[in-house]
C-alpha cells in the first residue's frame, strides 16, 4: 500500500512540482496516524525535491530565489505564531475559497490572470511584490501548511510551466529540511518512519520519472488545467 502511495504522490509532484505531501498525509494518516504521516511526507518531500533539482533546463537566479525563499521562511514563522490566536476553521474556509478561485482561473485559462508572454526563466531580481507574495504564502504555510493558492496565483501569472514547477520544487526543499530537523529534535522522527521512507525510495523515484515524462508532453494550457483540478481537490479536502 505504501509503495502505491509513494508512487502516486511522486507522480503528482513530477507533473506539478507539488502535491506530494498532501497526497501522502491524506492517505498514510489513515494507517500510521497523522503525526507520523506528516513526518513521512516531509522526508519524502525532501528526497523528491533534491531529486528534481535538475529535472529541467531551467535556472533560478540566486538573488530572486534568496529573496523569495527568505520571505517565505519568515512568513511561515510569523504564521506559526499567529496560529495561536486565529481560529483554524476560519483560516481553512478562507484558504478553500482561495483555492477554488485560483483553480477556476487555471482550469478556464482566464487570460486576465497571466501575462501574454510567460517567462522561461525567473527574473534576475525579485520585486517588492514577489517578496510580499512569498511572505503571504509563508503565512498560510504557518497557519495550515498550505501555500499553493498564493504561490500559483502570483508566480503562475508570469512564469512558464517549467519555470513555475522548478521554482516551487526549490522553495519546498528548505521547508522540508527545516520540518525534518524540527521533527528529529522533538523526537517525532522515529526509526520505523525513517526506515519506511528509505524503503519507499524506488517507488518514489519511479513516480517522479513517470510524472516528469508526462509533464514534458503537456501544453502550457493543459498544465494549468491540471493544476486547477489539483487545487479543487485540496480545497475539498480542507472543507471535508
Amino acid at each position: 500500500m505504501f509503495m502505491a502511495i509513494a508512487f502516486v504522490a511522486a507522480f503528482l509532484k513530477g507533473v506539478t512540482g507539488t502535491g506530494l505531501g498532501t497526497a501522502v498525509v491524506s492517505i498514510a494518516s489513515l494507517v500510521i496516524g497523522v503525526k507520523q504521516a506528516v513526518v513521512l511526507a516531509a522526508l519524502l518531500s525532501l528526497y523528491g525535491g533534491i531529486a528534481m533539482m535538475r529535472s529541467g533546463n531551467v535556472s533560478v537566479r540566486s538573488h530572486y530565489f534568496l529573496v523569495v525563499c527568505g520571505n517565505l521562511v519568515v512568513g511561515t514563522a510569523v504564521g506559526a505564531q499567529l496560529l495561536r490566536i486565529v481560529p483554524i476553521p476560519l483560516v481553512e474556509t478562507i484558504m478553500a475559497l482561495m483555492l477554488f478561485v485560483v483553480g477556476t482561473i487555471f482550469i478556464f485559462d482566464l487570460q486576465f490572470f497571466k501575462q501574454q508572454e510567460l517567462l522561461a526563466q525567473t527574473p534576475a531580481k525579485a520585486s517588492a511584490i514577489d517578496a510580499l507574495m512569498a511572505f503571504c504564502a509563508g503565512l498560510t504555510t504557518g497557519f495550515i501548511g498550505i501555500s499553493l493558492p498564493v504561490l500559483f496565483f502570483h508566480f503562475g501569472r508570469t512564469l512558464s510551466k517549467a519555470a513555475l514547477r522548478h521554482l516551487i520544487v526549490l522553495m519546498f526543499i528548505p521547508s522540508a529540511t527545516v520540518q525534518t530537523l524540527i521533527f528529529g529534535w522533538n523526537g517525532l522522527l522515529s526509526i520505523s518512519t525513517f526506515t519506511r521512507s528509505l524503503l519507499l525510495l524506488p517507488a518514489m523515484f519511479l513516480g517522479l520519472y513517470a510524472g516528469n515524462k508526462v509533464f514534458h508532453t503537456l501544453s502550457e494550457r493543459r498544465f494549468r488545467q491540471i493544476l486547477g483540478v489539483f487545487l479543487y481537490i485540496v480545497a475539498l479536502k480542507l472543507w471535508i
